[in-house]
C-alpha cells in the first residue's frame, strides 16, 4: 500500500487525494502536474494486467470528424518513433492486452494494456509520445490517408473523395441505428457540442482543411487538457519520474478552453426526422423508426447513474419490460429497445420502437404516455423490480468485463465523471448507490424517476428516422456534382498536379520503414517470451451417469455451469428450428409461469441463464464435429440446487402455444439480424461464404447466418397460415434433444461447488433416451456459391476462402505467424492504406478453411485483386530476425491474453471437447517461437492451390455489385 502525503510533490505531481474503493478492490490516488495542470488517477491494486490511458476532452465544434482524424493520425508517427505507423508496428510486435484508441462524444482516449513490465512501458512511451509529438503537424499526407484526399489517378477520370475515415463514417451512415443515435443526440442538444458528429459526417468530412487539422490539435492535445490514468501493479512513483522527465515537463500551463457547457431544457417537444436509404425494390412501409428521448439531470448524480440502467431494464429490456410489451401489443411496430447514454455531460434516455410508420408517431407517443402513467399509478412488479436490481448488482459484483481489462473499464468510468471536472470515484463505489435503489422493492422510487424524468419532462425530443428510396441517389449525385464542379474549377495544370499529387501520395503509403527507423521502436526480444503452454486441467467424473468437466477455480463464490445436449441427430430441416429455440426457452410461459414471471424469477435465482447451439469441431486432420444445445448459467453457490432445477424445469415445461408471443420474437430476431448485418456485414459475408466450403460451416449458417435469416422471414407467414403445425415442431424437437443419455455438464468453481453441482445433478428430472452425448453430425454444403449480397450501404465487405486439404497441408504454428503478417503488414498496407478501408485480416482455422475479409471497404474488384497477388507477397517475403522475432512477439501476445476463472474453465472444456492436450498445444507455441521468413515463403504454395478453388461473397452497396456482376454465380437483394 502507497504512504503518500496528501499536498506533498512528487516527481512533478501534487497529490491530491486518496480513497479507499472497497467495490472494485482499489485504491485511488489522484495528482496534478504542477507545471502543466495534466491530472493522473491510479488505480492501486494486485492485478497484473497494468493499463495506462491518456485521454484529451474533445467537443467538437463542426461535423468534419477532426477529433476521429486525429485519433488515427497521431498513431502514424512520431517525433521519437518517425515510422509510417507506430501502431500497427506495436499490434505486430508486442505483448500488449489491449491496444486500441477510441474517439466518443465529448472526449478522445489512448487505452493500452499489458501482463509484462517492459512491455506496458515501451507501450506508455509510444502512446505518449505519439500524442505530444505526432508528426502529423509536418506531414500533411497524414491527413490525406487517415482523413479524406481528392483522388484522380488520370485527367481523363472523375475525381473522387478518399480516405480511411471517410470511407468508415460512410459505412457508419449506411446503419439507420447509427443515424438514429446521432440525431437523437442533436436532438436534444442544439446549442452544445453534442449536437455535431465527433466521427464526421461524410458530406462535411472534406471541408476540413489541413490548417484547421493542425491548429485543432495544437489546441486540444496539450498536457493541460490532458487525462491520464494507470491501473494495476506497478511502480507509481516511477511512472510519475517518467511521464515528467519525458513529456510533462517540457510544456508550460495553458488556459483549459475546452469546458462543455450545459444544454439548457428545451421546454416544448423538439422534433426532427431524418431519412436512411433502402433499396428501391424495398417496401416503405413499416420501415420507419420512432424515437421519444429525455435528458436525465447530470453525470454526477451517481443515484441516478445506476438506477436509470435498472429502469431501462425494467422498461424495455425484461421479457416482463411492461412499456416494450405495450408498444407491441399496439401493433405500431415489431421492435422495441430502449437506450440510456450515461456517458455524457447530460445523460440521455430513448424509448425506441423499429420498423413502424412515422404517420402513427401521435400513438406511440400516446402508448408511452398512457404506460408510464398508469405505472405510476399503480406501481411497477415488485418481482420485476427485484428482478432487475439483482441482476445488475450480480453483474457488478461479479466484475468479468470478458477481454476487457478491469483497470480499463474503472478507467472509462471514472471519466464519465472525471471529465466534468467531478470526483473520479463517483460511479466507482457503488454500495451507497445500491443501497439506495433497493428502496424501489418497497416504495415507489422507480415510478418517481418516471414521473420526474419523463412524465414531467422539460427536456425531450422526438425523433423519426424515414426509408428513402431516393436518398441514395441523391446524395451521389450531389457528391458527383461537386467534385465535378471543382474539377472544372481547375485549370489543365492544376488538373495534372492533382495526378501528381495523388500518385504522390501513393508512393508514400507505399514507402516501407527501413529497419534503422524500425528499431527505434522500443521492442521485447524472445527472451520476454513465455516458452510453456499454459495447461488448464480439467477433471473427468460422472455424476448420476453423466458426464462431468470440472475445472477449479476461485470464483468468488459462483458456480458457471453448463448442460450440454448433443443434437448432432437433429434432421437438416429442423436445424433452423433449433436456431430459434436458442431466443424462445426462456422467454415463453411455462407449466409454472407465465413468461414475465419466468423472467422475473430466472434473474432472482440465477446471475443470467443463457440458451444457445453450440458446434465443437474434433482436433485436425479430423473433418468431424458434434451439435449441443447449450444452457450456460452463473448461479451463486448457496443457490445452486434450487438454480439447476429450476433451469430444468424451464426445459421439461415450456409451452409453445402462445402464437402471439413467438409472433413477436421472430419479430424482434428479425429486427435484431437487420441491425447486426447493418453494422457487421463482413460476419454475414464470410459465415455464407463457409457454407460453401464445409458442412460445419453451413450447420452454422443454418442456425444464426443468412440462412437462418431466411427462414425466419418465411416462418412468419406459416405462423399465421399454420401455427398448429408450428408449435408441435417445437414442442416434439424440445421434448426430443433434452435427454440424460445426450447430457454432459462443464463446472467451474472451487471444490466445495463441484460437490453443490453433482448433488444437485442427482435430482435433475429430465428425459431419457437412447442417444449418445458425443455423436458425431452430417451435414451437407450450401447449393449456392459466389454470391452477391446487395444493400444500400454505402461500403463493401469483400469476402474470399476457401478450404484446404487438411492432410496437404497440416495446420502449425508458422500459418499462426502467417495470420499476424498478413492481416497487419500485407492486407494493412493494401487494402486499408492505399485501398482505403477501414479494416481488412485473414483468417485460417486448424481444419484448413481460410479466409480474407475487408471492412467498410470502397472498392470490390481492385480488394480481390489484392488477395489474389498474396502468393507473389509470400514468394518474395524477406523478414530480417528482427521483423520476424516483432511478428513472433505479436503472435504470442495473441495466445497470452488474461484470462478471467469463468474463461479459463471454457478453455480447459472446449481444449478436452477438441482433443488437445497441453502437449498439442505446446507443439503449436514451439512451432510459432522457431518460425523464419523460410517457413513463411514456403507457404506461397499452399496459396497457390487454395486461389484456385476460392469462392467470394460480398455484402455491399448493390451499384458496385452490379458493376462488377460478372464476378458472381448469382446476385440477391438483403
Amino acid at each position: 500500500m502507497l504512504d503518500l502525503q496528501l499536498e506533498a510533490r512528487y516527481h512533478g505531481f501534487i497529490y491530491q487525494e486518496r480513497e479507499e474503493v472497497e467495490e472494485i478492490k482499489s485504491i485511488t490516488h489522484v495528482f496534478e502536474h504542477e507545471k502543466t495542470g495534466a491530472k493522473l488517477l491510479y488505480f492501486e491494486n494486485d492485478d497484473t494486467n497494468k493499463v495506462f490511458s491518456i485521454s484529451f476532452r474533445t467537443p467538437p465544434e463542426d461535423d468534419t470528424g477532426v477529433f476521429h482524424i486525429l485519433e488515427h493520425s497521431v498513431l502514424c508517427g512520431s517525433r521519437k518513433y518517425p515510422l509510417k505507423e507506430p501502431f500497427v508496428e506495436l499490434v505486430k510486435g508486442s505483448l500488449n492486452t489491449f491496444l486500441n484508441a477510441m474517439t466518443f462524444s465529448d472526449k478522445t482516449m489512448y487505452p493500452v494494456a499489458s501482463q509484462n513490465d517492459k512491455d506496458f512501458h515501451n507501450l506508455m512511451d509510444v502512446y505518449l509520445d505519439a500524442v505530444f509529438h505526432p508528426l502529423l503537424t509536418e506531414k500533411q499526407g497524414i491527413l490525406k490517408q487517415e482523413g479524406w484526399h481528392y483522388e484522380l489517378n488520370s485527367v481523363e477520370e472523375p475525381i473522387e473523395y478518399k480516405g480511411v475515415v471517410y470511407n468508415e463514417m460512410k459505412g457508419v451512415f449506411s446503419s439507420p441505428e447509427q443515424i438514429l443515435m446521432r440525431s437523437i443526440q442533436k436532438s436534444l442538444f442544439p446549442d452544445t457540442p453534442y449536437r455535431y458528429e465527433s466521427g464526421g459526417d461524410p458530406i462535411a468530412i472534406p471541408e476540413l482543411t489541413y490548417d484547421q487539422f493542425v491548429k485543432d490539435y495544437q489546441r486540444f492535445y496539450n498536457a493541460s487538457n490532458s487525462f491520464i490514468t494507470l491501473a494495476g501493479d506497478l511502480d507509481i512513483l516511477e511512472k510519475l519520474a517518467f511521464l515528467d522527465a519525458e513529456y510533462l515537463s517540457e510544456f508550460e500551463k495553458v488556459e483549459n478552453t475546452t469546458a462543455i457547457p450545459y444544454q439548457l431544457a428545451l421546454g416544448d417537444l423538439h422534433e426532427e426526422v431524418k431519412e436512411y436509404a433502402v433499396l428501391p425494390t424495398e417496401s416503405l412501409d413499416n420501415k420507419s423508426f420512432l424515437s421519444l428521448n429525455y435528458v436525465i439531470s447530470d453525470i454526477f448524480d451517481a443515484e441516478n447513474y445506476f438506477a436509470l440502467d435498472v429502469l431501462e431494464y425494467i422498461l424495455l429490456e425484461s421479457s416482463a419490460a411492461p412499456l416494450k410489451q405495450a408498444l407491441l401489443d399496439a401493433k405500431l411496430g415489431n421492435d422495441v429497445f430502449g437506450m440510456y447514454d450515461n456517458g455524457i455531460l447530460q445523460p440521455l434516455f430513448s424509448i425506441v420502437i423499429k420498423n413502424a410508420n412515422a404517420s402513427d408517431k401521435e400513438r406511440f407517443q400516446e402508448v408511452v404516455r398512457e404506460t408510464l402513467q398508469k405505472l405510476v399509478s399503480e406501481g411497477i412488479d415488485k418481482d420485476l423490480i427485484e428482478s432487475a436490481i439483482m441482476l445488475k448488482e450480480f453483474q457488478l459484483r461479479e466484475a468479468d468485463f470478458g477481454s476487457m481489462p478491469k483497470g480499463l473499464i474503472y478507467s472509462m468510468r471514472a471519466m464519465d465523471s472525471w471529465l466534468y471536472e467531478g470526483k473520479p470515484a463517483t460511479h466507482l463505489a457503488y454500495e451507497k448507490t445500491l443501497t439506495a435503489v433497493k428502496q424501489g422493492l418497497h416504495s415507489p422510487y422507480f415510478e418517481k424517476l418516471i414521473d420526474r424524468y419523463f412524465l414531467n419532462s422539460l427536456h425531450q425530443s422526438l425523433v423519426i428516422v424515414e426509408p428513402s428510396h431516393t436518398l441514395a441517389d441523391e446524395t451521389n449525385a450531389n457528391v458527383t456534382a461537386e467534385l465535378n464542379a471543382f474539377k472544372t474549377s481547375l485549370s489543365e495544370q492544376e488538373v495534372a498536379d492533382l495526378v501528381v499529387a495523388t500518385a504522390d501520395l501513393k508512393a508514400q503509403q507505399e514507402l516501407v520503414d527501413d529497419e534503422e527507423a524500425l528499431k527505434k521502436l522500443p521492442m521485447l526480444t524472445r527472451a520476454d517470451l513465455k516458452a510453456e503452454a499454459t495447461d488448464y486441467p480439467l477433471s473427468l467424473t460422472k455424476s448420476n451417469d453423466i458426464p462431468v468437466m470440472f475445472y477449479e477455480a476461485d470464483t468468488n463464490k459462483i458456480a458457471y455451469i453448463a448442460l450440454m445436449f448433443n443434437t448432432s441427430h437433429v434432421a437438416k430441416a429442423d436445424v433452423p428450428y433449433l436456431g430459434l429455440l436458442e431466443d424462445l426457452v426462456g422467454q415463453l410461459d411455462t407449466s409454472s409461469y407465465n413468461y414475465s414471471e419466468l423472467s422475473n424469477e430466472l434473474n432472482i435465482v440465477t446471475g443470467g441463464t443463457s440458451f444457445y447451439n453450440s458446434i465443437l469441431s474434433e482436433k485436425a486432420p479430423s473433418e468431424e464435429f458434434q451439435t449441443y444445445f447449450t444452457v450456460k448459467t452463473k448461479i451463486l453457490q448457496d443457490e445452486v440446487k434450487n438454480g439447476l432445477a429450476f433451469v430444468t424445469k424451464i426445459l421439461k415445461e415450456t409451452l409453445f402455444t402462445d402464437k402471439k408471443r413467438i409472433t413477436e420474437i421472430v419479430q424482434i430476431i428479425k429486427s435484431r439480424i437487420e441491425m447486426s448485418m447493418n453494422q457487421a456485414g463482413h460476419n454475414i459475408a464470410a459465415a455464407r461464404l463457409g457454407s460453401y466450403i464445409e458442412p460445419l460451416s453451413n450447420y452454422s449458417e443454418d442456425i444464426r447466418g443468412l440462412g437462418f435469416y431466411d427462414f425466419i422471414c418465411d416462418l412468419t407467414t406459416q405462423l399465421e397460415t399454420d401455427f398448429e403445425s408450428v408449435q408441435e415442431r417445437f414442442t416434439n424437437l424440445l421434448a426430443d434433444i433434452i435427454s440424460v443419455e445426450a447430457l454432459s455438464i462443464s463446472v467451474t468453481g472451487d471444490h466445495s461447488i463441484y460437490q453443490e453441482v453433482t448433488q444437485a445433478i442427482e435430482a435433475l428430472d429430465l428425459n431419457h433416451s437412447e442417444r449418445s452425448n458425443n455423436a458425431n453430425r452430417s451435414y451437407e454444403l450450401n447449393e449456392n456459391s459466389n454470391e452477391g449480397l446487395q444493400t444500400s450501404s454505402k461500403v463493401q465487405y469483400v469476402v474470399k476462402g476457401g478450404k484446404l486439404d487438411n492432410k496437404k497441408y497440416p495446420y502449425n504454428g508458422h500459418i499462426t505467424v502467417l495470420k499476424k503478417i498478413l492481416s497487419y503488414d500485407y492486407l494493412w498496407n493494401q487494402v486499408r492504406v492505399l485501398g482505403g478501408a477501414y479494416g481488412a485480416g485473414f483468417v485460417m482455422q486448424e481444419n484448413g478453411k481460410w479466409l480474407f475479409w475487408s471492412y467498410r471497404d470502397p472498392n470490390l474488384p481492385e480488394t480481390l485483386a489484392v488477395y489474389d497477388k498474396v502468393v507473389d507477397y509470400l514468394r518474395t517475403f524477406d523478414a530480417s530476425d528482427y521483423e520476424m522475432t516483432k511478428y513472433i512477439i505479436g503472435t504470442m501476445g495473441g495466445m497470452d491474453m488474461p484470462l478471467s476463472p469463468r474463461q479459463e474453465g471454457a478453455r480447459a472444456v472446449a481444449r478436452h471437447q477438441k482433443g488437445l492436450t497441453v502437449k498439442d498445444i505446446q507443439k503449436t507455441r514451439d512451432e510459432i517461437l522457431s518460425t523464419t521468413a523460410e517457413d513463411i515463403r514456403e507457404m506461397a504454395q499452399m496459396f497457390a492451390d487454395a486461389l484456385e478453388d476460392a469462392k467470394i461473397c460480398v455484402f455491399g452497396n448493390n451499384e458496385k455489385i452490379q458493376e462488377n456482376i460478372d464476378l458472381f454465380d448469382s446476385v440477391r437483394d438483403i
